[in-house]
């Protein structure tokens, strides 16, 4: 089982330090590409994603939950507004 979190450059430091794998993501097409990446990533099994990223893709995420495995959980951002 692995996790990985999409997340924006600022919010990356803090998963890396608990050992999470981390995707960072500034622009709709980068967030886009670490979909795909995580999609075909066999051994994951739960993808965490900041608001603000969800925020940059809020369609394809929401399509992308509609599918069994894996995982994917919106979380808050470090500086949530």
């Amino acid at each position: 089982m692995k996790i990985v979190c999409i997340c924006d450059s600022d919010s990356a430091a803090g998963f890396r330090l608990v050992n999470i794998s981390t995707i960072a993501v500034s622009n709709h097409q980068e967030t886009e590409e670490a979909f795909k990446k995580v999609l075909n990533m066999p051994d994951v099994t739960v993808v965490f994603v900041t608001e603000k990223v969800v925020a940059l893709a809020r369609e394809q995420f929401a399509q992308i939950c509609m599918e069994p495995e894996p995982v994917f959980i919106e979380i808050p951002s470090q500086s949530s507004e």
